[in-house]
Formats: structure tokens, sequence, C-alpha cells
């Protein structure tokens, strides 16, 4: 079960950032990092969620806590790593459509917790901050019924992660899962403006006008991001983001497209501030 880091533990992950950057950093990763993440994901259109024994929920919403440990794997190529990121802890809270379903969500949302504890998430970074793939490592389904499975965590992780997916120096980026949909094939033009502030903060705004691959859904998307880095390693300490976003067109068993909104929260957590707390 995931467990908040204790008041001392967050003391010491705040006390990194006291030495200011005096300019943009450049992503590197030169021995593992530990971050904890939440992520608050409203839905457009209500998900299946399945396990297991046929079990299936829709939902229109979902929570999770993360604790993950990215590590170093190689270099790809002269400007990206991949990057090998266990998930330590993580627990996943959900809103189903009927209220009818709610005993059953409970089991569905442990039995994916399970099956996501102590897997894999490999990213490639690039140098500047974009993330150029994000893929959980389950192994190939067997069945229809796991490629569901399979797409659901692949969503949660996406949205879990995309938190790292910001350019770190002042300009302008075309591409982010901070701001797309989490719907498979999400395409369109978006423009995210980064300021990085002498007090070594990057402040991001954006907005842009995205769809789903079949152009059913329409999304008017505004998001706004703070970042802060360490003084002395240029490692990313904080970022919190909401994306919120209005939607238009497709209908699906439960009602015609919603709004869209994430907002996401992480944080470096110091391996010794860890070792301290598990330990308690």
């Amino acid at each position: 079960m995931f467990r908040p880091l204790t008041t001392a533990a967050l003391a010491t992950t705040l006390a990194l950032s006291a030495a200011a950057l005096a300019a943009p950093p450049t992503i590197t990763w030169d021995e593992p990092q530990t971050y904890q993440i939440h992520t608050a994901v409203e839905l457009a259109l209500p998900l299946a969620l399945l396990a297991e024994r046929n079990k299936e929920v829709a939902i229109r919403s979902f929570e999770l806590d993360l604790q993950t440990t990215c590590s170093p794997v190689r270099r790809a190529g002269k400007k990206a790593t991949v990057v090998a990121c266990n998930i330590d802890h993580i627990h996943i809270d959900a809103e189903a459509v009927f209220s009818s379903a709610s005993d059953w969500l409970v089991d569905v949302c442990t039995e994916t917790e399970r099956a996501l504890v102590d897997k894999v998430v490999e990213i490639i970074q690039l140098d500047t901050g974009h993330i150029r793939t994000i893929d959980l490592q389950s192994g190939s389904p067997r069945n229809a019924r796991e490629s569901t499975i399979d797409y659901f965590l692949d969503l949660v992780m996406e949205r879990a992660y995309s938190g790292f997916d910001f350019q770190v120096a002042s300009g302008t980026q075309r591409k982010s899962r901070a701001v797309q949909p989490p719907l498979p094939g999400a395409m369109g033009s978006i423009k995210m403006v980064h300021t990085f502030h002498e007090d070594g903060t990057l402040v991001t705004q954006a907005e842009g006008l995205l769809s789903d691959a079949e152009g059913t859904i329409h999304f008017d998307t505004t998001m706004h991001a703070r970042s802060t880095f360490d003084g002395d390693t240029g490692a990313l300490l904080t970022r919190e983001f909401t994306t919120s976003a209005t939607s238009t067109g497709k209908t699906n068993q439960f009602g015609a497209a919603g709004p869209y909104r994430q907002t996401l929260e992480m944080r470096l957590v110091d391996s010794d501030a860890v070792a301290a707390d598990v330990s308690d």
C-alpha cells in the first residue's frame, strides 16, 4: 500500500531546492532518482476497467498515488537516454459510472495495483526534456481480454509519467503527453510556452485544439504548470500541472463526451529520506 512521505522526509526534499539555477538545466540521468507522483484524471468518456475473472466496471474518473525509482539504462543515440522506472508503490481509486458497481470497483482497483507494482516503465527522454516513448513492460497479451486490460494499464501509466514530458528551457513545445487526452492516436495542434525565471522555476502555459484518432471528439485544451530544479545538479525537483479541456462530439453507451481534466503533482524524493520513511 502506498504511504505518503512523513513531514521530515518532505522537508528534506524541499531543502534541495534552496540554491536556484542560474540557467535552464540539461536533463541528465547519472544515477537513480525516486519520485512520488499524484494524479487525478476526469475522463471525457467513461472507460471500461477490466480485471481477471470477467470483472468489468465503467469508470468516469480515477486517481493514483505512485512512488517510482527511475534508473538510467543506456544512451539512445547522442540526444536521449533510456530510463527504467520501477513502480515501487501504487494506489488507485476510481469513480464508477453506476453506484451499483462500487463493490466490484474496489476489487478491480486492487487487482490493477497488484498487476502494476514492481513492474517497469521504460521511458526514452531527450536531453531537452521531451519524452519520446513511455512503455509499460508487461509482456504479450494472450487474448483479447488481456489486450483490453493492458490498454487501461498503458493509459494509467501514460497519465502518471506524463509529468516528465516537458521541455526544460524557455521556448515553445508543440507536443506533450501532459496536454494530450488519454485516447489512442490523439492528434492536433498545441502550443506550450515555457518561461525560465531567475529564481530557477520554469512556468508553462499551453493551449491547443486536439482530437481523437477518428476526429470525432474535439478538445479545446489549456494547461498551466510550474517546475523547480536542483540548483547543483539540475535534476527535476517538483512539477505540478493542470490540463483542462472542453470536448464536443462522439457518444458511447454512457452518453456524450464531457470535459477532460488532469491534475498532477510530482516531487523528487531524497534517497535517504525514502529509506528512513520505509523503515518507520
